[in-house]
């Protein structure tokens, strides 16, 4: 008997939101969004990479290639680069860093 994924998936939902609904659903788990915030920092992945295979083995029983991980990183990496990183870094700074001046008029 289907699960809901594989119903959802026969249903003809879009593999986007099919994807996007299988992705969250996890992630909202206690203890899921800092365990793929461990895996980024300590060993630079993409949570988006690492659900993507998720995605690809657990509701359509199949595996990636190395050759396919590559590819998907490839395909993000440029955004990885311009946007998330930079955005880790901010977000990093602000836990970390010290607390800002308060604004004075002159």
């Amino acid at each position: 008997m289907p699960g809901e994924h594989e119903k959802e998936a026969m249903n003809g939902s879009s593999n986007t939101d099919f994807f996007e609904r299988f992705a969250l659903e996890p992630y909202r788990r206690a203890g899921v969004a800092a365990g793929c915030l461990d895996l980024q920092n300590r060993h630079d992945l993409d949570v988006n990479v690492v659900l993507f295979a998720a995605f690809i083995g657990a509701p359509r029983r199949q595996a990636l290639t190395i050759a396919d991980l590559d590819l998907a990183q490839r395909r993000v990496d440029a955004w990885h680069q311009e946007v998330v990183r930079p955005l880790r870094a901010v977000r990093q700074r602000l836990k970390t860093g010290p607390v800002p001046r308060a604004h004075q008029s002159h």
